[in-house]
């Protein structure tokens, strides 16, 4: 009995050491050193900003160098300016493509010699240059009265002064808005017979008439076309300029045709660059068929031709 005894307390001992080896205590603290992590590595290097690229300064290019009275200059700025001064003048700045352009018309009378031109800039230095104008050459031819007119010079004069009076008013608004977003081109094409130049001087009897315009020498039902997109500002029978087109391209800028044989478009039409106005003709006061044309820039009357060929 005793033997019986004493085993079983020698199993239950044993069964109880096998226990506490396999089941560690809850808390036990691990006496191993634990392996370096990377939580200690170097810190990353400074990134420092780009520097910013240097914006070019403002530039105004004058399209064309050579100016005559009775001309446009074209400046093209590469900024919008705050201000553009010609000869102590403000002048408008319009947006044109991706620049921007001022348009300064001469008169024919206009003082020859050097005139001043400056435009300032938000961020870049203001611009200074100076232009040479030189005076144009006109033509003088003797021009009298054709008879079938039934007309002294005196008289033509006369009604030439009332056509005028109200071609200005026509053209004195000035509206601060582009119709055009392209070059101008000539309303009869490329290939042109100027039968009376811009400035040619007229002599008729006692009196001289100054023409304010190109004729181009075309023949009757040639079709005209606008020299760009804009609006018909009037299109009306003249006594004088006889059947007339005038329209309004923005920015003060006008074109006329006159003496046309018939007109396509009427009073109020938005019309497009290339589109058919009318037909050349002889009406009016107008010995021959062709077409008289006409540009005018803030109430100047300036050479088309060279205004077409310098607002590339």
């Amino acid at each position: 009995m005793r033997f019986i005894l004493i085993s079983a307390i020698i199993l239950v001992g044993a069964a109880l050491a096998v226990v506490f080896v396999l089941i560690p205590a809850e808390n036990e603290v691990s006496l191993v050193p634990p392996e370096p992590t990377a939580s200690l590595a170097s810190p990353a290097p400074e990134v420092l900003p780009e520097p910013e690229e240097e914006k070019p300064p403002a530039t105004a290019e004058i399209l064309n160098s050579k100016i005559q009275t009775g001309e446009t200059l074209i400046v093209e700025l590469s900024e919008e300016p705050v201000n553009v001064i010609f000869d102590g003048k403000e002048v408008s700045a319009f947006p044109y493509r991706e620049s921007f352009r001022a348009v300064i018309p001469f008169a024919l009378g206009t003082k020859t010699g050097i005139h001043n031109f400056s435009a300032e800039f938000t961020d870049s230095p203001s611009i200074q240059k100076t232009i040479a104008i030189i005076a144009k050459v006109q033509q003088i031819i003797v021009f009298p009265p054709p008879p079938e007119l039934g007309m002294t010079d005196k008289q033509i004069v006369q009604n030439l002064s009332v056509s005028n009076t109200d071609l200005r008013k026509i053209v004195a608004e000035v509206e601060e808005i582009t119709r055009f977003a392209e070059p101008f081109v000539l309303p009869v094409g490329e290939e042109f017979v100027v039968s009376s130049p811009f400035g040619e001087i007229r002599k008729t009897g006692e009196e001289e008439i100054v023409h304010l315009g190109v004729d181009f020498d075309v023949p009757k039902g040639t079709a005209v076309h606008a020299i760009n997109d804009g609006t018909v500002k009037n299109a009306y029978l003249d006594s004088i300029y006889g059947n007339s087109v005038i329209v309004d391209h923005g920015r003060g800028i006008y074109s006329l045709y006159l003496h046309l044989d018939s007109m396509s478009v009427k009073s109020g039409d938005t019309i497009e660059k290339g589109e058919t106005l009318g037909f050349a003709g002889s009406s009016g006061l107008s010995s021959a068929p062709h077409l008289h044309l006409s540009v005018k820039i803030n109430g100047v009357s300036v050479d088309p031709i060279q205004f077409i060929e310098a607002f590339r």
